[in-house]
């Protein structure tokens, strides 16, 4: 069996998991850094919980590559963060580092494009973005897997995008009926 962990815990802590926090609050099992090296084994996680945490992370890719380092092939990714795209008051909070948007991890599956940047890679099982948060649902991947790739959600992204040309365009409509005529 790999680790669960519960990454930024805080005072949110998980039985049976390893709650990581850069404090050393009560019931904390491991305090680290997660700008620095993680401190776990490579492919040692089978599990990961990471809710309000990335986005206080000064560097996406080194945060992704970690995450898939200590991952097993397979390893089930629940990560949760303000969406930066429709969430202007993330920033009001001095403690953000990054802005995380729904299409970020869209570069780590394979097809696409910029595939070849990083060797983190990840499907996606499960995205969800509305208008003040976003949550993912991962499988990290060593090597190529026709199954895992099966599982990739593309439907999720073609909804959120819809979903965001629909709202641009119905503000866009709103927009003309109250500018006066000339």
């Amino acid at each position: 069996m790999g680790l669960k962990l519960n990454l930024g815990c805080g005072t949110d802590l998980r039985q049976g998991w390893t709650n990581a926090d850069r404090i050393a609050l009560a019931g904390v099992d491991i305090v680290c850094d997660l700008d620095e090296q993680w401190p776990w084994e490579d492919d040692s996680v089978e599990q990961v919980w990471a809710s309000d945490v990335f986005e206080h992370l000064r560097d996406k890719m080194h945060t992704l590559e970690e995450l898939w380092r200590v991952c097993r092939h397979g390893a089930i990714c629940e990560i949760e963060t303000p969406n930066g795209q429709w969430n202007l008051c993330q920033w009001a909070d001095p403690t953000h580092r990054t802005s995380w948007e729904p299409e970020n991890l869209e570069f780590l599956r394979p097809g696409h494009f910029w595939y070849f940047i990083t060797p983190a890679k990840f499907v996606t099982l499960e995205m969800r973005a509305e208008a003040g948060r976003i949550y993912w649902k991962l499988a990290a991947y060593k090597e190529w897997d026709e199954e895992l790739e099966k599982l990739h959600n593309h439907e999720a992204y073609r909804a959120w995008q819809e979903t965001r040309s629909r709202t641009a365009m119905a503000a866009s409509e709103e927009k003309l009926r109250r500018e006066p005529e000339r």
